[in-house]
């Protein structure tokens, strides 16, 4: 793992990742002369896919954000409640396979969404039809998402609190 992150960040971080690889490895040479290794046994085309179909979603919901944003329907991103209906003509099921099981609020970066399949409407930008408004839950004060799981008495949301009695556990 170490060998595979600094090589990775050397390109980037060019001096830090040459003075991490020479306090780890005192007597080789620069990171910036190693080899790269073969991690394309890693390689998940099924999982690269998902995200992929997950990233055209992303592209499609920031134009409506933006304009919500811009409109002072929500003041940041984390405020927006989403209701995104898509082209269901144009892969639909690959959309909804993609979705299964991936938390689109906290990928997307906002409170909410809701992702159904219709038929296209004339007036769609792109393959989709998004709606943004303002989110009616409450803010976790620690994490500072809006989730609907947020205890009055505290503020803090159910995995914040989870988190807060482990810590308070260990120490």
């Amino acid at each position: 793992l170490f060998h595979a992150l600094v090589k990775w960040l050397a390109p980037v971080l060019v001096f830090t990742c040459d003075e991490v690889w020479r306090t780890r490895f005192p007597d080789a040479a620069s990171v910036h002369l190693e080899e790269w290794a073969d991690y394309s046994g890693w390689r998940d085309e099924a999982l690269g896919k998902k995200y992929a179909d997950l990233a055209l979603l992303r592209v499609q919901l920031g134009r409506p954000l933006e304009l919500a944003r811009e409109g002072k329907t929500v003041g940041t991103f984390m405020q927006a409640a989403v209701d995104m209906k898509i082209d269901a003509g144009l892969g639909s099921p690959t959309f909804q396979r993609a979705i299964e099981g991936v938390d689109l609020a906290e990928l997307f970066l906002v409170a909410s969404i809701s992702v159904t399949a219709v038929p296209f409407e004339p007036g769609w930008q792109g393959f989709a039809n998004t709606t943004v408004e303002r989110t009616e839950l409450p803010r976790c004060e620690r994490c500072r998402r809006y989730l609907p799981d947020v205890a009055p008495a505290t503020q803090l949301c159910t995995r914040c609190t989870d988190v807060l009695a482990l810590t308070e556990v260990a120490a």
